[in-house]
């Protein structure tokens, strides 16, 4: 983990959101990435009042409040994944949708970066086809991850073991 800095998130709804919050907290340079400006408004609504919540209840500081909102970039431009180390994909549980922003992904990534779906119920590694399999994981985060520090982490058959060592 160590090797990871940036983290770049696609899709700003009920789990984007609350990831962002979730790697900011700990430290990592977050872009949530939306087409849908809209949905970057509200996530970064969400955002603000879940990190009071954890303020009031004492789980992270006022500081820590206002860190976590420096390391958040909110942008609709799917270039924000080019220097990212961990990309996620947290858009609608559509394969057409996911193949989309995986070519994306694939493409603007560097060749180091770990692709991975927080899919539920799609078996990605047959959906898929991009230029790095190896690079390839599932992380299915419990809802909401800021909140519950639970990942079910599901590798593919082509899925490296340095990949799977670092998700």
């Amino acid at each position: 983990m160590q090797d990871i800095k940036k983290v770049v998130i696609v899709g700003a709804g009920t789990m984007g959101h609350s990831l962002a919050l979730l790697f900011a907290k700990e430290g990592f340079a977050v872009n949530l990435v939306d087409k849908d400006p809209a949905a970057l408004e509200k996530a970064i609504s969400l955002i603000d009042s879940a990190g009071k919540t954890l303020v009031k209840a004492d789980c992270i500081s006022a500081q820590e409040e206002k860190r976590i909102h420096t390391l958040i970039n909110a942008t609709s431009d799917m270039r924000a994944a080019r220097d990212s180390d961990f990309a996620i994909e947290a858009v609608n549980e559509d394969p057409a949708i996911k193949k989309d922003v995986f070519t994306l992904l694939d493409s603007y990534c560097p060749k180091h970066t770990i692709l991975a779906s927080n899919t539920s119920g799609l078996n990605i590694f047959n959906i898929l086809s991009i230029r790095r399999p190896e690079k390839l994981i599932i992380t299915h985060f419990f809802a909401p991850p800021h909140i519950i520090p639970l990942v079910e982490v599901v590798p593919g058959q082509y899925t490296g073991k340095e990949t799977q060592a670092l998700s």
